[in-house]
């Protein structure tokens, strides 16, 4: 098995979290439901800056190196030793935390409003 990638990682993030934005705005609609889910304006619009999220990413990544040392042909298996009398394995790893911000417009449901302006989850006139 490959290690996972910290690109495939964050795409499939951003991916599920714009699929559940989607498919809640449908079932939303379906159900008749009068909440809007990540309001947008309709039509045009020149500025997205209002509408931009930060996706902030706490991720913890290690690295490991295992040494393993044989001379009885026996299992083993992490610090212990099954049934082995020459047998044993170490591992050594290191832990880093990678932290970051991707600004993102997610999805949105598009609002209609008097002049299409909304502020957070409100319209505005």
């Amino acid at each position: 098995m490959t290690d996972p990638k910290l690109s495939d990682f964050i795409a499939k993030v951003i991916d599920e979290i714009c699929t559940g934005i989607d498919k809640a705005i449908r079932e939303n609609q379906q159900l008749g439901r009068k909440a809007s889910i990540n309001p947008v304006p309709e039509g045009k619009v020149s500025d997205w800056k209002p509408y931009e999220r930060e996706l902030e990413f706490d991720i913890a990544v290690t690295a490991s190196v295992k040494d393993a040392v044989a001379g009885g042909g026996k299992l083993s298996l992490g610090i212990a030793n099954v049934g082995g009398d020459l047998s044993s394995m170490s591992e050594n790893s290191m832990a880093n935390r990678v932290r970051f911000k991707i600004p993102v417009v997610f999805p949105g449901q598009p609002i209609e409003g008097r002049h299409g302006r909304l502020s957070g989850n409100l319209m505005k006139d």
